[in-house]
């Protein structure tokens, strides 16, 4: 799941934290995790989800090059 720096509070973040009632901004806000580009978080167990890798895109707009970057890196 690729996340902006800052967990973003809208997008698809946001709706999967929410589907998580919260569990992925508690499991980002315990580890100290930024979103940093090219960082990873991977959780296991958090709401409904077995596994759910978070990768850091940074503070940059999304472009495609990242986007396959952050493919390569769940791939």
């Amino acid at each position: 799941l690729p996340v902006p720096k800052g967990a973003a509070q809208e997008g698809l973040f946001a709706e999967v934290d929410r589907i998580s009632g919260g569990a992925l901004r508690r499991a980002v806000s315990n580890a100290g995790w930024t979103g940093e580009r090219g960082t990873t978080l991977n959780l296991q167990g958090a709401g409904p989800y077995a596994q759910v890798l978070l990768v850091g895109t940074g503070s940059d707009a999304p472009s495609a090059r990242l986007l396959e970057d952050v493919g390569g890196l769940v791939g």
